[in-house]
């Protein structure tokens, strides 16, 4: 395969990469809303020194034609048809959607159409079906969320690109009644353009949701690009209350499979939100009044009242020496104990 020059410049990063028989020599990635026509050349310029090699002896240049940014591509092409000029290379142009496809489907392994979704900077979507060998099922055409619904209505397939996260967002959310959300879509990857995402097998279940087998995570015991999104969305933010979390997790796709393994997650606190649905009470109050004023459980809430104040434990730590001591830092002691909370949480009390 001929030396090949790379570069793509038509979303929110610069990318170049020297290739040779199908192998990387050198590349370069750098995430940026604006500034790629000032900061491809310099970049092109590392990477072939990276490589070892000359630009004199590239013989094609590939360049990511769109759809995306207008300004981005305008620099991306005439920079391609520059160095061509320059060198007596081959220009050639690559579509965005086939360049999300192809590393979608590298990615993820799997043998399933993609409907890549690009970002158009409005409020539809760039959005063309691409086939299992990366080529063209279908025009590429922009299309409205309610549009791009009923595409994924049709048929199973994977769902690429950089406003596949908006597309979920804009999708009928989990919280409108918990049992449609069963439906939510399933993290099968990462690229460059964002999460690859595929359907769910079947509706997670309150028998997978009682077993931590449901697909959710927590986002602080585990590191994935779904864990990152609990995190920036703060499914856990203390100031919320359980219909606002099962809100925020409606935008976020499952982290595996429903059913395929056990990870620690929130689908206790779910199911404390599932309690409320059901029985047309708060979290707490249906505890009190079912659980633990029968069993006699006087002294179980989410806070401490006043009139118990003086018998609350301190939080104690073992020390270097193995001797226990009250912490200076530690994170229990942050919380107020003292005063009611607003996030019932089912899995942290």
């Amino acid at each position: 395969m001929p030396l090949t020059l790379a570069f793509d410049t038509s979303a929110e990063a610069c990318s170049a990469a020297l290739l040779r028989n199908g192998a990387v020599l050198a590349e370069e990635r750098k995430r940026m809303a604006r500034g790629h026509a000032e900061a491809l050349i310099p970049m092109v310029d590392r990477v072939v020194q990276a490589a070892d090699e000359s630009l004199s002896a590239v013989e094609i240049v590939g360049v990511v034609a769109g759809p995306g940014s207008f300004t981005g591509l305008r620099a991306g092409i005439a920079a391609a048809r520059g160095f061509a000029l320059a060198s007596g290379a081959r220009a050639v142009g690559v579509s965005a959607f086939e360049a999300v496809a192809l590393r979608a489907l590298e990615d993820t392994g799997r043998r399933a159409s993609i409907l890549c979704v690009l970002e158009t900077r409005g409020p539809d979507y760039f959005a063309q079906d691409v086939g299992v060998d990366g080529k063209a099922l279908t025009a590429a055409s922009v299309m409205t969320s309610g549009e791009l619904r009923q595409r994924l209505s049709q048929g199973e397939c994977l769902l690429a690109g950089n406003a596949a996260r908006r597309l979920l967002s804009e999708l009928p959310r989990a919280g409108s009644a918990l049992a449609p959300g069963a439906g939510l879509p399933v993290a099968a990857g990462e690229t460059i353009g964002g999460i690859v995402t595929e359907p769910a097998d079947h509706p997670f279940t309150v028998r997978e949701l009682m077993s931590h087998t449901a697909g959710f995570s927590y986002g602080i015991f585990s590191e994935s690009a779904v864990d990152r999104l609990y995190r920036e969305a703060e499914v856990l933010d203390p100031d919320i209350s359980l219909r606002d979390m099962i809100e925020r997790l409606a935008d976020i796709p499952l982290r595996q499979q429903p059913g395929t393994a056990w990870h620690y997650s929130v689908a206790v606190d779910i199911q404390g939100y599932l309690v409320e649905v059901l029985s047309g009470q708060p979290f707490d109050a249906f505890l009190k009044e079912r659980i633990f004023d029968p069993l006699g459980m006087t002294d179980t809430a989410f806070w401490v009242t006043e009139d118990k104040a003086d018998r609350f434990a301190e939080v104690y730590v073992y020390d270097e020496d193995s001797l226990l001591k009250v912490p200076e830092d530690e994170p229990l002691r942050d919380r107020d104990y003292l005063a009611p909370v607003k996030f019932l949480s089912g899995g942290g009390g």
